[in-house]
């Protein structure tokens, strides 16, 4: 794109463009360096040349990926520690691998069959087609961004791929909350925390990098300053304070002295993939394959809802900062035993059938025929 810059020996302001066979020039334009109008006249010649370049480079297919894509996701998504930012550089590292080994380095060469072929190379590869879905349908927002730039179509959009059901994240059987607990303490802070937050207080994972300041033991109480998708409260939301559970009192006291002592502000440092992190802890315990964190958040609504009026619905939906029932409902995993109780519960007294009175005309019933 084309800049401005000064140079020493010269009282006018320099620019450097790229022709239209792609060779850079310098030259001096008439605008001096002294002068503030002109400075800002030669700045936006320099815009007005980039427009022009950036359309001449559409128009012959040459405008890249690598000349805009990144610094947008950044301008558009944050800095690297937004979720958003960090799942959609994800997305964008398979799609920018698949197209390079493909010859795709520009929108202008993204077709519909470019939606296909990519959907069956992840399919090949094991990728879910939720997944698949997902990554498309940044490619289509990114599509989106390129046409408003340099015009042309969008073809990946309304591709009509169906999504899987998700299946719901398991609960933690009581045997699996103890064989995990027996392995935590050689693990490091953040899968301590995490587990101990999850397990007892319901917490996703991006909520348990809760600042120090805001974890009370004394009153027994945690206050959240990110929303449960884990990114940081703005403008307009308010934080969640939760109670403390007794039992997470111990082990909360000496990770946050340890914490303390190495300088640390959070109770732990999470990672731009926890869950993957989760995935490869669990993994190196044996059969647990079919287990995640997020399914402690599970178990303890789903415990929550077994507790026999213990704790109400309203009640659990407070803990865990929950605010539509059906939300909240989804969350309860619960099977024929788990409400075995229920059955006998109201204590109906019972009563026997009476053999009915054979109907006018009709013939007995005949046991033995039968």
């Amino acid at each position: 794109m084309a800049s401005t810059y000064l140079r020493k020996s010269s009282p006018f302001i320099w620019i450097r463009i790229k022709t239209a066979d792609g060779q850079w020039i310098s030259k001096a334009t008439e605008y001096r360096k002294d002068n503030i109008g002109d400075r800002r006249q030669a700045k936006l010649l320099a815009e007005r040349l980039s427009v022009e370049e950036r359309a001449r480079r559409a128009a012959t297919g040459n405008e890249t990926w690598d000349d805009w894509v990144d610094n947008w996701m950044i301008t558009r998504y944050g800095n690297r520690k937004t979720t958003t930012l960090g799942l959609y550089k994800r997305y964008w590292k398979y799609l920018r691998r698949w197209m390079a080994a493909e010859q795709i380095h520009a929108p202008a060469q993204v077709s519909f069959q470019t939606v296909l072929d990519y959907k069956a190379h992840r399919e090949k590869a094991g990728v879910s087609i939720n997944s698949i879905i997902h990554e498309l349908k940044f490619l289509g927002v990114i599509m989106n961004e390129a046409v408003r730039r340099f015009g042309g179509t969008n073809p990946c959009q309304k591709f009509g791929f169906e999504r899987v059901p998700t299946k719901g994240k398991e609960p933690w059987k009581d045997v699996e909350v103890a064989k995990v607990a027996a392995a935590i303490s050689t693990q490091n802070d953040f899968i301590q925390a995490s587990f101990i937050l999850g397990y007892y207080q319901a917490a996703r994972l991006r909520q348990c990098e809760v600042p120090l300041r805001d974890i009370d033991l004394k009153r027994r109480r945690i206050t959240y300053w990110r929303s449960l998708s884990g990114r940081p409260l703005t403008k307009g939301d308010k934080p969640f304070t939760q109670p403390l559970a007794k039992a997470a009192i111990p082990a909360l006291t000496d990770l946050i002295a340890r914490r303390r002592a190495a300088g640390h502000l959070s109770l732990c440092d999470v990672p731009m993939l926890p869950s993957l992190e989760w995935r490869r802890f669990l993994d190196s315990l044996g059969d647990l394959r079919h287990l995640s964190h997020h399914g402690l958040r599970t178990t303890w609504i789903t415990h929550a809802a077994l507790s026999r009026k213990k704790i109400s619905r309203e009640e659990a939906k407070a803990f865990v900062n929950h605010g539509s029932t059906a939300i909240h409902e989804i969350y309860q995993r619960l099977n024929a035993d788990d409400v075995a109780h229920v059955a006998d519960a109201l204590d109906r007294p019972g009563f026997q059938l009476n053999a009915p009175s054979p109907a006018r005309g009709a013939k007995p019933c005949n046991a033995q025929a039968l």
